[in-house]
């Protein structure tokens, strides 16, 4: 390929390379440009995992090298990019050249400007995966935090121990958490500690960078006590944000937390891509994400394999987009449970598409305790989802009670409404592939499903609705037949 031709081939996401031959030279090896090369001759879709990873770390050190020495040239950007997108069922698929304007997303190309970076390892941070780096990484926040403009958090290759710690603002501009070196928590319990690493009060935080965290979950998984005692004590969530607005996750991935790897309290305008959450199936309590008092929500092109929840939706949040996320194992896609707490709020919609569910427990599940707390869950949207091997692919439980005895005081007063199933398919592994128990007091109203089939995962066997307390109406093929 030709030097000016390789010029305007481009990367992930909208970076590109510089038009510039002296920061083409510097920033890409001839190895890097045989990588390249690679994604360009090749098919429309890229399956080799080496290659993968390689096309990864190629577009980490470009954007990297971009934050750190162009930030006064962005003119000098090519304006053509290639987009590539993660298909959950097809890998990374290779579109078509879309001419584009600006260097990257408009977020970043503010980000970059008059950035200024702080190193831990100017700091003290050792990279021997034993040492704490609490300190170390505080003061770099702190000094990153007070920065007017835009600052990177950088922490380069390597692995760094980091105990329980809290990244805290408001900060005065821009602050990019830029992970390219994995995090690793202390073995161990640390009972009641509730957070592994928290970022509170920030506004247009920007966490990245491919870099992993490991939460050590099994040295802790067996001293966790919550499926037999509802009053159990706590273990740490891998990544707690509390009060953070106008932010963005991305490429970032997160092994074996002790409890939840991420949690979202109080959020708002969040864009979570291309993360990857893995724990066993057998891990308890590991929901991939969970959010609550939470809006403007959007998860895409991410891969969830957990021991709980793929992603649990919980009181008080609203316009969540949730797209192209692969889940499995795990307990499918959750919105509840709901109508166990005083002073819960309504769950107003969210919308599930193009998703791949395999070998869950649930599919696409709505959940409420039977309880006398009033709240509504309306205007949800389930879309084109495949599902295979899932026991309960669509489920509604509005008698949710997964360690008994529960208090069951009254008929559950969560009010389920406006709710749509729309082109969802696969296998399921148990005889009942829509269940809807609804609550006696509040029928839920307005579920609308339209071409739904299912097939018995592995025999012929005839699949089965159960439902109680449904209004609703169907359109299209269903199968199994519909139970209102």
């Amino acid at each position: 390929m030709g030097y000016n031709r390789f010029l305007c081939e481009c990367f992930l996401d909208g970076l590109a390379l510089i038009q510039d031959r002296r920061y083409a030279g510097a920033m890409i090896q001839t190895d890097n440009i045989e990588v390249v090369k690679a994604i360009k001759d090749s098919s429309s879709t890229i399956s080799n995992p080496a290659l993968i990873r390689q096309i990864h770390q190629l577009l980490t050190n470009v954007e990297l090298w971009v934050l750190q020495h162009i930030p006064k040239e962005i003119n000098k950007i090519t304006d053509c990019i290639a987009k590539m997108v993660f298909n959950t069922r097809q890998g990374l698929k290779v579109l078509k050249e879309i001419p584009k304007k600006v260097l990257i997303s408009s977020s970043d190309a503010k980000a970059i400007q008059g950035a200024r970076t702080f190193n831990i390892k100017s700091y003290g941070a050792i990279a021997d995966g034993r040492i704490d780096n609490r300190k170390a990484f505080l003061r770099a926040w702190m000094d990153a935090c007070d920065q007017k403009e835009v600052s990177i958090v950088y922490i380069p290759k390597g692995v760094y121990m980091l105990g329980s710690v809290e990244f805290a603002g408001p900060c005065r501009g821009v602050t990019m958490f830029f992970m390219k070196g994995d995090l690793r928590a202390p073995r161990g319990a640390f009972l009641n500690v509730e957070t592994w690493l928290g970022f509170r009060y920030v506004d247009n935080l920007i966490l990245k960078g491919g870099g992993t965290l490991d939460g050590q979950g099994q040295s802790a998984w067996p001293f966790n006590q919550c499926h037999k005692n509802n009053n159990c004590q706590t273990l740490p969530i891998s990544v707690k944000f509390d009060f953070v607005t106008n932010s963005r996750i991305k490429s970032i991935r997160s092994i074996h937390s002790k409890n939840a790897h991420f949690s979202f309290f109080g959020c708002t305008n969040i864009n979570i891509s291309n993360v990857e959450l893995l724990a066993p199936d057998y891990s308890p309590n590991t929901d991939g994400i969970k959010m609550g008092s939470s809006s403007n929500i959007r998860i895409s092109d991410s891969k969830i394999s957990t021991g709980d929840d793929c992603i649990a939706i919980l009181s008080d949040t609203s316009n969540i987009d949730i797209s192209n996320v692969y889940c499995g194992p795990g307990h499918g896609i959750s919105i509840g449970s709901l109508g166990k707490y005083t002073n819960e709020k309504n769950v107003n919609g969210v919308s599930v598409r193009k998703c791949t569910l395999n070998g869950t427990d649930n599919g696409i599940r709505i959940k409420s305790w039977e309880s006398p707390i009033s709240i509504t869950a309306s205007n949800f949207l389930f879309q084109d989802i495949f599902m295979y091997n899932v026991r309960n692919p669509i489920i509604i439980d509005q008698t949710y009670c997964p360690h008994p005895p529960c208090n069951r005081q009254t008929a559950s007063h969560v009010q389920i409404r406006d709710v749509t199933y729309r082109n969802i398919f696969g296998t399921s592994s148990s005889e009942i592939a829509v269940s809807m128990q609804c609550s006696k007091k509040f029928p839920c109203k307005n579920i609308v499903m339209t071409d739904i089939k299912f097939g018995h995962h592995g025999t012929k066997k005839s699949l089965k609705s159960y439902c109680s307390y449904v209004n609703g109406r169907f359109f299209g093929r269903q199968y199994p037949p519909p139970c209102f």
